[in-house]
């Protein structure tokens, strides 16, 4: 058999009031629904913007020593 291919999906973001408030936000403000939307906003942004392409990049470079391919 060949060589077992996995797909890990991500399912969230841990955001915390803590996190509001060291950017500069009223962690207290947000209920406890509208902080998951706040996460699942963050989520789908990261997903369409460069900052997964980025993110993926430095991790791989820093893991492993590698760049992506051209």
């Amino acid at each position: 058999m060949g060589e077992e291919h996995r797909i890990n999906e991500i399912k969230g973001v841990i955001i915390s009031r803590a996190l509001l408030k060291e950017y500069g936000y009223d962690g207290d403000m947000p209920t406890d629904k509208q902080m998951q939307i706040i996460g699942n906003g963050l989520l789908e942004y990261w997903g369409v913007s460069d900052g997964f392409k980025e993110a993926l990049a430095s991790t791989m470079e820093n893991m492993f020593g590698v760049k992506a391919k051209d």
